[in-house]
């Protein structure tokens, strides 16, 4: 099982910003997310996920932080969410949303922006939440900076509903995908190899976060004989 706190640079920080259009914030206490999830040890996928945001709003008088928390379950012939996940919508736009790091690297984020509506956000978790949550189609991550205790949870809640966490280079690289093939290509969370610490638990070749699978082979045939350059 992993726990963890998300954003942490944003939780020491302790800053309330604005929301965007869509509801979503870039940085701030609302990215600050509370990590919980639990996998197969045989199988390595993920079963069970919970993420609690403590900062959610803030209400009464004087004002003080409300938390909102989400959970699924997704084993054997179980396969339950939370009504905050349910009852989740999205205003319609034109475009499709995908979420992805201030950081993350200019050919990938104009690639991406050619085609969707591109927003930053802090947290790797908040912006997965962000995708199980309806607010975003995926989010997109190139780079092998996350670790399984930031993925594990909402993993967990993307797969209840459908989607998933997948690596990155391995849908980059393909020379084709179908839905089918998505299924070999999820984030297992499994120890690699002899490698020590942290290492092990690494995500090493970056991620993909999603719902839908039409979304991911979308995605594929825009990146599709690119190289891309961080």
């Amino acid at each position: 099982m992993d726990l963890t706190r998300d954003s942490t640079s944003e939780y020491i920080q302790a800053k309330s910003e604005k929301t965007n259009d869509l509801g979503m914030q870039q940085s701030g206490l609302k990215c600050v997310c509370v990590l919980i999830g639990a996998f197969d040890l045989q199988s390595g996928k993920p079963i069970l996920g919970v993420v609690n945001q403590p900062f959610f709003n803030q209400e009464g008088d004087p004002p003080s932080w409300r938390s909102k928390y989400y959970w699924s379950l997704n084993y054997e012939d179980e396969c339950i969410t939370s009504a905050s996940l349910q009852n989740n919508l999205r205003k319609e736009d034109d475009r499709k949303v995908v979420v992805v790091s201030s950081s993350e690297g200019k050919q990938l984020q104009e690639t991406i922006s050619s085609k969707y509506r591109t927003v930053h956000a802090a947290g790797a978790g908040y912006k997965s939440l962000l995708v199980a949550c309806k607010m975003a189609d995926m989010y997109v991550l190139s780079r092998g900076t996350t670790y399984f205790w930031d993925t594990c949870g909402p993993h967990a809640l993307l797969s209840a509903q459908g989607g998933g966490i997948l690596k990155f280079n391995e849908i980059h690289n393909a020379t084709s995908i179908d839905s089918n093939d998505l299924v070999d290509k999820q984030v297992k969370y499994l120890l690699k190899g002899d490698k020590g610490g942290s290492e092990s638990f690494r995500n090493a070749h970056g991620l993909i976060a999603y719902r839908k699978p039409e979304d991911v082979i979308e995605l594929f045939e825009l990146l599709k004989g690119q190289k891309l350059q961080n």
